[in-house]
Parts: structure tokens; C-alpha cells; sequence
């Protein structure tokens, strides 16, 4: 009786392995104004975190290539976005950045409520506009190379913001977001070389519940491969799944 235990054991751990590491899928879905994107998913099970690249980065180049997707598919189910311009999604505009309405439209395609976000570059500002424009749907936001930029003086927060038309801009990196209201967990991730602080004065001061994660001696361009950016990323996420 042990030996088959045992038999049965060894089967549902080579089952669980295999799911956990089953092969990322291709998919492609069409948006509100007929471009086609593609994304990646990944991931058996878990609360969904949605991966959105730099700018003329993709997918695979900005989350497999480093092995972050792979770190997180432990745990989560991953969904890695082709931004329009980028990878194996439509080229609307030659080597123009994505914009954030494709990133709720896949949320809705999806049939996703809340899901963790987190973008590098180009993707942490859609990230964080995300959070200014649809808080409701994020449980967690993060973003490496980015942070949350001051307004100019000149401009009024509290002024009337035209959203129709940020959300199909190019990566708005100003917008109006009062973070003192925001209450679900935030973090950034930084190379020390990448101007950690200044991006993040305003977080640091206005968050409530926000993660200022350092990557010593990285940079800009090398910050994804970082010992440590995977491992704090998955952490953070972890840390704040749904109970």
C-alpha cells in the first residue's frame, strides 16, 4: 500500500510540475479600433498579473528573455501583453509607443475585474496611468524604470482631465492622480544608476502602503536582469494576493 502511495505521489508532483511549467500560448484579440495585439499567457492557476513591456521591447524580449514571466508563471497566471508597435502585434505607427486603452481593452477581453499590473518603462507609466484612470481594477501596481512624475506647477490637479484622449495617446506621463487616495500596494523597481529617488519623491511622500525596491550597480537597460528583480517582483505580488 506505501509503494502505491508512494507511486501516487511521485505521479501528482510530475502533474503539478508539468503544469506549472506548461508552454506559454500565443493569443490574439482585436481592439475598439481594429488593431490586432497579440499577448502571452502563462500560468496554470493564480490571481492573473499583467505584463506590459518598454518601449520597442515585446513580451518575450522584456519579460521571458530575463526570466521574470517564467518566475512569476510559478505562482500566477501570467498575461504578457504586445503593446500596438511592438513584437507580434499590428504596426499602426512605425516604432510609435502603445497606448493605455489597449491594456483595459484586453482587461474586458479577457473578462478580468482586478488583476496585479506591472510594466518596465513605457509599461510602468501605462502601469501608473492605469492606476490614476481605473484604480478599481488593479489589486496591486507596480513598474520598474518609472515612478509617478510630478505635475508641472502650472498645471491644476484638480482641473478637469481629458481622458478620452490621454488613454489613446502615446504613454501619458502627466496626469492628474491623488495619491494619498490611493489604497492598494504599490511598488517600484529601480536601478541605483537609474534615478531611484527622483522618480519616486512623490510616491514615497504620498503613498500609503508603497515598496521603493533598489537594484545595486543597474542601470536603465539592464535593470530586468538584475539579481533580484524577478524574486522581488513574484515576492510582492505574493505578499498581496487575494486571501
Amino acid at each position: 500500500m506505501s509503494g502505491i502511495m508512494k507511486s501516487f505521489s511521485i505521479l501528482l508532483l510530475t502533474i503539478c510540475s508539468l503544469a506549472v511549467h506548461a508552454e506559454p500560448e500565443s493569443h490574439f484579440f482585436n481592439t475598439s479600433d481594429g488593431v490586432r495585439l497579440h499577448y502571452i499567457t502563462d500560468g496554470t492557476s493564480g490571481t492573473p498579473v499583467v505584463l506590459i513591456h518598454g518601449f520597442t521591447s515585446s513580451a518575450q524580449s522584456n519579460w521571458y528573455n530575463p526570466g521574470v514571466a517564467q518566475e512569476l508563471a510559478k505562482r500566477h497566471r501570467v498575461i504578457a501583453i504586445d503593446m500596438r508597435n511592438h513584437g507580434q502585434s499590428q504596426v499602426v505607427n512605425e516604432r510609435q509607443p502603445g497606448i493605455v486603452r489597449d491594456v483595459l481593452e484586453l482587461l474586458d477581453h479577457l473578462e478580468l475585474d482586478k488583476v496585479h499590473m506591472h510594466g518596465y518603462s513605457m509599461g510602468g507609466f501605462t502601469t501608473f496611468a492605469v492606476l490614476a484612470y481605473a484604480p478599481e481594477r488593479l489589486i496591486t501596481a507596480s513598474g520598474g524604470g518609472s515612478g509617478v512624475i510630478d505635475l508641472p506647477e502650472n498645471v491644476d490637479p484638480a482641473a478637469e482631465f481629458d481622458w478620452t484622449a490621454a488613454l489613446t495617446d502615446p504613454v501619458p506621463t502627466r496626469y492628474p492622480i491623488d495619491l494619498t487616495a490611493v489604497t492598494i500596494p504599490v511598488m517600484a523597481i529601480n536601478g541605483s544608476s537609474d534615478a531611484p529617488f527622483p522618480k519616486t519623491v512623490r510616491m514615497t511622500r504620498e503613498l500609503k502602503n508603497f515598496t521603493n525596491f533598489v537594484l545595486p550597480g543597474y542601470n536603465h537597460m539592464n535593470a530586468l536582469t538584475g539579481t533580484g528583480y524577478a524574486e522581488r517582483l513574484a515576492f510582492f505580488l505574493s505578499e498581496n494576493d487575494p486571501q
